[in-house]
Formats: structure tokens, sequence, C-alpha cells
């Protein structure tokens, strides 16, 4: 009897080794960012220089969707303002502050 107690008492000490970790979304959107800032900056140039209104980021080429909001506010600190997530990504959309103050 004196094995089985000690069996079931060893088996309630051991802490559960394969507690899955929640992820960490913004780290997730700050490399994301980091990583793919300079082309982003090209895409806007590229089409600005195309008098296009925004650029879309699709689905497919960001992290994961629960990263979006945390991409968005590391899109600003990186310059890219007026981002914002839609349906199928995110989208820039560009103002006119700088033509207007001529």
């Amino acid at each position: 009897m004196s094995a089985q107690n000690n069996s079931t008492d060893t088996h309630t000490d051991t802490p559960i080794p394969n507690t899955p970790k929640p992820e960490n979304y913004q780290l997730v959107a700050f490399e994301w960012v980091e990583k793919n800032a300079l082309e982003l900056n090209n895409r806007i140039n590229e089409a600005i220089g195309r008098d296009e209104q925004e650029l879309p980021i699709k689905a497919e080429e960001l992290p994961v969707k629960e990263s979006w909001s945390g991409v968005c506010s590391e899109l600003k600190s990186a310059g890219i303002d007026n981002a914002e997530i839609v349906s199928d990504g995110i989208t820039v959309k560009f103002t006119q502050k700088n033509a207007e103050r001529e």
C-alpha cells in the first residue's frame, strides 16, 4: 500500500512540463515590421508615384492575425502612419498633408 501512496504523491508533486506559453504578439509584430520596413517604404513610394491613395498589405504577407494590431502600432513607430486593419490584412492610407503645405 505504501508503494501506491508514494507513486501517487510523486505524481502530484511533478509539474506539467509541456504547458504552452502564450505567444508574444507584440514581439511578432515588432520583428515583422523590422524585417519588412524597407520594402514597405519602397512599395509606398511606388504606390504614391502611381498616384494611388493606399497600399494594401494582404493577410498572406503578414504574421498571425492576432499580431495585426501590434503591426499597425509598430508601423506607426517606424514612420508609416495611417495603417488600419481590414478584413483581408492591413491597409496603409496615404495623406495629402505634405502636398497641402506648399
